[in-house]
C-alpha cells in the first residue's frame, strides 16, 4: 500500500488487547480503512486491467502463430491462473498479499 495509516492511540490499544487475547501476533493484523481500501481497490483494477489487455495481446500473437502455440500459451496462462488462486485462497490476510504480489498474472513475454 501507498503507506501507513494513523490509527488513534485507543483503537490500536483494542487492537493489541484483542490480538493479545486471540494469541495471534501482531505483526499480521492490518486495520483496513475504506479509505485504505478504496485506494488499494483503484490500484488493483488499473493493475489487473492493464494485465488482462497484456495477455489478451499475447493470446492473439500465439493464436496468429498457429494452433499449437496458442494451446501451448492457453495452457500456460491456466496454469499461473490455477496458481494464483490457490495463494489468494491460502489463510491470511489477502490484502496484503496482493499489495505484496500484484493482482493477476502475466504470461512470458506480455
Amino acid at each position: 500500500m501507498a503507506g501507513f495509516v494513523k490509527i488513534p492511540m485507543f483503537a490500536r490499544f483494542q487492537i493489541l488487547t484483542a490480538c493479545a487475547q486471540l494469541k495471534i501476533p501482531v505483526s499480521i493484523v492490518a486495520v483496513e480503512t475504506p479509505e485504505t481500501v478504496s485506494a488499494a481497490t483503484r490500484r488493483f483494477l488499473t493493475e489487473s486491467r492493464a494485465k488482462v489487455w497484456r495477455n489478451a495481446h499475447a493470446l492473439d500473437r500465439a493464436r496468429r502463430a498457429g494452433d499449437a502455440e496458442y494451446a501451448a500459451t492457453l495452457a500456460e496462462l491456466e496454469r499461473l491462473c490455477a496458481a494464483r488462486l490457490r495463494d489468494l485462497a491460502a489463510p491470511g490476510q489477502v490484502l496484503l498479499r496482493l499489495a505484496r504480489r500484484g493482482f493477476g498474472v502475466l504470461l512470458p513475454g506480455a
